[in-house]
């Protein structure tokens, strides 16, 4: 379903094979840079995801370069809720929403930002947790921070309709599909949306199935349906 014609694993990392059925780094007309791995040792380059996004940023993730660009993060509890944030120099790249542990939270850091060093740091996250805290508590509804996405071409696409449904509202994956022009990419939407890396900020738990069902929650339907709750959706 992926109009590129490319393919997007579990992780969310967007893949060419060559001939000889390795992964190989490609460069995008928009100049999107993907990671090259070999299937064969299983050893992934030196080379991240560079995304320019449009999802209310106004910087870039840049190569990290070992010891050199720092990511900062925060783990914070509101309610019975507890929550990881980490923000890269040029905006936000990670909510972990629930965050089972703070090892686990920087494991998947480490995983997705390969070299990157990765420290604590209460005071670079505090917009985006007093943001955060203020959405979970019902005294907002809507986000203004800026944002530092690695993603592909058609995740972008998709993340970006997912963040402009207003809230209190759902979409379904199909009508999602259709409003980037790709009426057959349904189930493509939905793995997008599953590896969103910034739920609740870009609001994956709006889209439902078309049934009016909750479906395709990383964080799980019960969350899922706990989000719908809070913002006082009636459910189709």
């Amino acid at each position: 379903d992926d109009p590129w014609g490319l393919d997007i694993d579990a992780q969310g990392n967007l893949w060419v094979a060559d001939n000889d059925k390795q992964r190989v780094a490609q460069s995008q007309p928009d100049g999107t840079i993907l990671k090259a791995f070999s299937e064969k040792n299983r050893k992934y380059s030196s080379i991240t995801v560079i995304y320019n996004g449009k999802i209310g940023d106004r910087g870039a993730m840049a190569k990290m370069k070992k010891n050199q660009d720092t990511i900062a993060y925060s783990v914070f509890s509101s309610g019975r809720w507890r929550i990881g944030v980490a923000t890269s120099p040029a905006g936000l790249i990670r909510v972990m929403f629930p965050l089972p542990s703070v090892q686990s939270f920087l494991k998947d850091l480490t995983r997705r930002f390969p070299g990157a060093g990765i420290e604590m740091n209460n005071r670079r996250l505090a917009p985006a947790v007093k943001q955060l805290k203020a959405y979970l508590n019902r005294r907002a509804t809507c986000f203004d921070l800026d944002t530092d996405l690695g993603v592909t071409p058609f995740q972008r696409r998709v993340l970006e309709e997912t963040a402009g449904i207003p809230y209190g509202e759902t979409r379904s994956y199909v009508e999602i599909a259709r409003s980037i022009g790709h009426p057959k990419a349904s189930r493509a939407v939905g793995a997008a949306l599953h590896i969103n890396p910034l739920p609740i900020v870009i609001p994956c738990h709006r889209v439902i199935g078309s049934d009016g069902s909750l479906v395709g929650f990383s964080g799980g339907l019960r969350l899922k349906a706990a989000l719908l709750k809070l913002e006082g959706t009636t459910l189709p």
